[in-house]
């Protein structure tokens, strides 16, 4: 597997705000699995979080409890299985005025 690139490893961003955390992946056959994990748990997507195809991890809004780790991990089933991780930790800045959340949906054909 060629090495993943996190957007950044660091990186502090405003409450409320729409925010994308890339995960990038060189192209490959058969194409990778990728999964985004928050801490150990794997990221669950809902209305507000959603991951688009080209793997980066969209927020439509975010929140204080979005501090912390997330982690983009890649598996490749056809070379033994092979994974990598790259690690990114995001800090929430909070906003002093209150914002509309809008929603994501993604649709997959």
């Amino acid at each position: 597997i060629d090495t993943i690139i996190p957007t950044s490893k660091h990186t502090s961003y405003q409450e409320n705000a729409p925010f994308n955390l890339s995960c990038d992946v060189p192209q490959s056959l058969p194409p990778v699995q990728v999964t985004w994990y928050r801490g150990n748990t794997l990221v669950t997507y809902n209305d507000r979080i959603g991951m688009t195809l080209d793997n980066t991890l969209v927020f439509s809004y975010t929140k204080d409890s979005d501090n912390g780790p997330w982690t983009c991990k890649v598996k490749n089933n056809v070379i033994g299985g092979a994974e990598e991780a790259v690690n990114s930790y995001l800090l929430i800045l909070e906003s002093s005025a209150p914002v509309a959340h809008p929603s994501i949906q993604f649709v997959y054909t």
